[in-house]
């Protein structure tokens, strides 16, 4: 999501290059990368942003190869992965181009995007009856007839519920810390709640997402 794959113009013998920017508070997350890499390349830092570049052709190729081109922001961003890696791939993408928020007392989930990219998601959901609503930003600088730019959206507790306890179970440490932190809130208020509604929305995602039986 905050990420770019750059190829150098005239074949001049650079290898390409993998750029990643996100702001300082979440540098964690380039510390994460970084290590699991085992890459000495040093994490840079510019006002109130943090960047990791490594050049590599051998990671451009692998990168591409699960579907990612070198002008990602139009093209086609959503990795081929198996979809039991996609809730992690959600979960960065709301990390990087989404929101957990509170809007008028309500949890809202949100993730920007163009729209092939958010269907694909947004079918993926639905496999695990997770429903979201894609809408269209209509302002005209973003705005593509084909492949408009706009929002997949939760709104409703049961699926904002749903979605949340789906990327974020069994995540290890890949996560941005102050979402999860709101995520986590919300989740443990549902699951500890003494209300009706809250009792049915955690069976909803046992058997209706979870799929579970008996």
């Amino acid at each position: 999501a905050d990420g770019c794959l750059y190829k150098y113009p005239g074949n001049d013998g650079r290898q390409d290059k993998l750029s990643i920017t996100i702001q300082k508070q979440d540098i964690k997350i380039l510390e994460l990368f970084k290590n699991k890499l085992k890459t000495n390349k040093p994490i840079s830092e510019r006002d109130n942003y943090v960047n990791l570049q490594i050049s590599s052709n051998i990671i451009s190729e692998d990168i591409r190869k699960l579907n990612i081109s070198y002008n990602k922001t139009y093209g086609n961003t959503i990795a081929n992965i198996p979809t039991e890696f996609m809730p992690a791939l959600i979960r960065g993408y709301i990390d990087g181009d989404g929101s957990i928020r509170y809007n008028n007392n309500k949890l809202v989930v949100s993730i920007s995007g163009y729209k092939n990219n958010m269907v694909k998601i947004k079918r993926f959901l639905e496999t695990k009856n997770i429903f979201t609503d894609f809408v269209v930003d209509h302002r005209k600088y973003q705005h593509d007839e084909n492949n408009p730019f706009g929002a997949l959206v939760v709104i409703n507790k049961t699926q904002t519920y749903s979605l949340l306890k789906l990327i974020y179970t069994n995540c290890g440490n890949y996560y941005m810390d102050r979402k999860k932190e709101t995520a986590d809130s919300y989740i443990n208020n549902i699951e500890n709640s003494e209300h009706i509604r809250d009792k049915q929305i955690v069976l909803y995602y046992n058997y209706a997402v979870c799929k579970k039986t008996g």
